[in-house]
Formats: C-alpha cells, sequence, structure tokens
C-alpha cells in the first residue's frame, strides 16, 4: 500500500507542480492588472511567514502523536491507534482551517469588480505554500533520514487537491465558500481512511 500512496503522489506532482508555478504567475500578472495591490502585499509576506505560522498550529497534533507512539513502543497498541487517529484529526484540521482562512480573507478582501480566478489562484497558492514547504525535505515534518514522509506528502497531495477543487468550484460551478468546502473535507476524510487502511495492512504484514 506504501508503494502505491508513494506512486500516486510522484503521479500527481508534475501536473501539481505546473498548476502552482504557472498558477501563481498568471494571479500574481493578473492581480496586479486589476490594481488588488493589498492582496499581492500580503501574498509576499505570507510567503516568508505562513510556514512559521502553520508550523506552530501542527505542534499540538504532533504531541499527540508523540504520545501514541510512546503506547505504540510499550506496545499497548489499543491506547496508540485512537491517538494516532486524533493526531491526524488534528493535522486535518488545521489544514481545513488555514484553507478555509486563506480563501475566505482573499474573497472578503478584493475588489467586487476583480474577477474570482486570480483571486482564488491567489488563495490557493497561499494555503498550498507552507503545507508543501512543511513536507519537503527542508520542512520539519519530513522524516530524519532525509526523506518525505509518506503520510505527510500524502496530506500534501490531497489538500492541494482540495485547494484545487476549490478554485474549480467557485469560478467554474458557482458554489459559495462553504459550499466547496464540503469538497475539500470530503478528499481529507479520503485521506485519513488512506492513512489508517495502510497502517492495518502494515499490521496485517506484520501477523503474517
Amino acid at each position: 500500500m506504501k508503494n502505491f500512496l508513494t506512486q500516486l503522489a510522484a503521479l500527481l506532482s508534475l501536473p501539481i507542480l505546473f498548476i502552482n508555478s504557472f498558477g501563481g504567475i498568471i494571479a500574481f500578472v493578473w492581480l496586479i492588472f486589476e490594481s488588488e495591490w493589498t492582496l499581492i502585499i500580503q501574498g509576499i509576506v505570507a510567503f516568508f511567514v505562513s510556514s512559521f505560522i502553520v508550523a506552530i498550529a501542527f505542534l499540538p497534533a504532533f504531541g499527540v502523536a508523540f504520545i501514541g507512539m510512546f503506547f505504540y513502543k510499550m506496545k499497548i497498541k489499543i491506547l496508540a491507534y485512537p491517538i494516532f487517529y486524533i493526531s491526524t484529526l488534528l493535522n486535518i484540521a488545521v489544514v481545513s482551517i488555514w484553507t478555509f482562512f486563506v480563501f475566505n480573507y482573499a474573497l472578503v478582501n478584493s475588489s467586487p469588480e476583480t474577477s474570482l480566478i486570480p483571486i482564488t489562484l491567489w488563495a490557493y497558492g497561499v494555503a498550498v505554500g507552507p503545507i508543501q514547504y512543511m513536507t519537503s525535505r527542508e520542512g520539519y515534518m519530513a522524516s530524519k533520514d532525509g526523506g518525505n514522509n509518506v503520510g505527510a506528502t500524502i496530506l500534501t497531495t490531497f489538500s492541494t487537491l482540495g485547494s484545487l477543487w476549490m478554485v474549480f468550484a467557485i469560478n467554474f460551478l458557482g458554489h459559495d465558500l462553504e459550499t466547496a468546502m464540503w469538497g475539500f473535507l470530503i478528499l481529507m476524510s479520503i485521506y485519513l481512511n488512506i492513512i489508517f487502511f495502510d497502517v492495518s495492512q502494515h499490521e496485517k504484514g506484520k501477523l503474517m
């Protein structure tokens, strides 16, 4: 299962990289023509400080995961797995709240005359940027041996897909932010189930 998850992340990495690169450029240039200087400046500031803010928000989940690891090493799995589940839910909550905040901020603080496409692309870039950094080789969610943690990488993949869904739903389906957010949460629930299916398969393999 882990190989499948790694291959899935690798398969999606190229189109996501393409969208990240050109989407940000399109949003930046478009917002300049729309004179959305507040979003432009705040987006630049967010590029430098958002990773630190999100890292602090992730700390409770890491603390809970540390407790779960303690019970896991003590072979008290009946306590370890529910704690790991709570830790994963906390991570999802941080990503979801952060994404909703960024999209809501962009929509509220932009001119009604400005097209939603550059605004939501701006929100997409600001929302996924710190999450991607956290799971990169330099980010502190990366594994200590220098490779990326598979679970964290999949979290980034699904949160990125969720943010792309938000852009699509708001611009092309006419959804409001709250309605579009349901699609994001569905993708996060899929991520949660994939992770714990992977855990169950891992444990089954140890028993065989």
